[in-house]
């Protein structure tokens, strides 16, 4: 990202861009003894300036989240689901409402060699401080960092989920079962509504319906945040001026039968 402008504009270079099946976000160990309390991840999530955070880090080429979903795939609700925005007010009210309203010390488990998410973890390291929550930023090799999330050894971590294709259900089901393989993530967010509204949604066909239990379990992680949803990344390609009809996909390939290059 921070080299995608230097070759869009350079004077034989040019990037193509597309939305992503991809969503980038905060995860909470719902297992954790401060992040079980749903006003502590409440408080967090209104602290946190999310279109600040992506304005900051993504330069233009990402979308600041609401929904769970992407807006490249349907049901995601983006435009219309009311999402915990940036207000430090509310959000000291909301951790006054928890088990530890005077704050606490926790810990953001960090992948490293990944300077954007770096970038992200002190930025929400700085939010959690203006409320009061002490956040230690634990940085750790890919490997590592996947056993130990695998294993719910974390409080809180930074990630992405991805969709396999255009369907609500492939990130919806992979982020909200507690009895599926990932158990909603690793957060083992637990909601019996959420539960049986996602089933209903795997059972129902396309249309207004749909769309109506989707829009009411996508509002309701947006009260509970089990994890927030901070930007929708672009997928980018940089290539030769001279290269034109390159398609770029939506899960990070590219199409090249209408490639054609320039003399």
């Amino acid at each position: 990202l921070q080299n995608a402008n230097e070759i869009k504009d350079g004077a034989d270079t040019k990037v193509v861009t597309n939305g992503s099946w991809v969503t980038e976000q905060l995860f909470f160990n719902t297992l954790d003894e401060h992040f079980s309390d749903v006003h502590v991840r409440r408080a967090l999530a209104l602290a946190l300036d999310r279109e600040g955070l992506t304005k900051a880090l993504t330069f233009g080429y990402a979308q600041t989240a609401n929904s769970l979903l992407p807006t490249t795939i349907p049901y995601n609700a983006n435009d219309t689901i009311k999402a915990l925005n940036f207000n430090i007010e509310a959000a000291k009210e909301e951790l006054a409402k928890s088990a530890f309203p005077n704050g606490f010390t926790t810990k953001l488990l960090v992948a490293s060699g990944n300077s954007t998410r770096a970038q992200e973890a002190q930025i929400i390291q700085a939010a959690g401080q203006t409320i009061g929550i002490k956040i230690e930023i634990e940085s750790i090799e890919l490997a590592t960092f996947r056993e130990r999330f695998f294993a719910y050894d974390f409080a809180a971590m930074l990630n992405s989920g991805q969709a396999d294709s255009p369907e609500a259900n492939s990130i919806i089901a992979f982020q909200t079962d507690p009895e599926g393989f990932s158990k909603s993530y690793w957060t083992h967010y637990t909601n019996d509504e959420v539960t049986k509204l996602l089933y209903e949604g795997q059972k129902t066909a396309d249309g207004d319906e749909r769309a109506q239990i989707y829009t009411k379990l996508l509002q309701t992680l947006a009260d509970e945040v089990p994890y927030i949803p901070l930007y929708y990344p672009d997928v980018l390609k940089g290539i030769r001026s001279s290269v034109d009809g390159l398609v770029v996909l939506p899960n990070g390939s590219a199409r090249f039968e209408d490639v054609r290059i320039s003399q």
